[in-house]
């Protein structure tokens, strides 16, 4: 893929944007643990930044064709794994 580089940096750049926000959303959770409506939208957004990095991933392994691909792979892993347990502290904080 001729603009591979260029489409993972994108994303990368979008991911980066999207754990921004969840920050600031987080932030309100803290503040306000009752708030429902900020655990629901922090919730949609780690679902939503799981699916991003599933496409990163999907990407990677079709068009990645270099030994590169395993140390990238590794990467998407480990932010998917970092995502999902932080979400998952938050929402077992919260039921406490």
């Amino acid at each position: 893929m001729e603009n591979f580089d260029l489409l993972l940096d994108k994303m990368n750049e979008n991911y980066s944007y999207l754990q921004t926000i969840m920050g600031v959303v987080y932030e309100k959770v803290k503040e306000n643990p009752e708030d429902e409506s900020s655990m629901e939208l922090l919730e949609s957004l780690g679902n939503l930044g799981k699916r991003m990095l599933s496409t990163e991933e999907s990407l990677v392994g079709s068009y990645c064709h270099t030994d590169e691909a395993i140390t990238l792979i590794d990467k998407i892993e480990e932010k998917k794994n970092s995502l999902t347990t932080s979400l998952e502290e938050t929402t077992i904080k919260k039921r406490l």
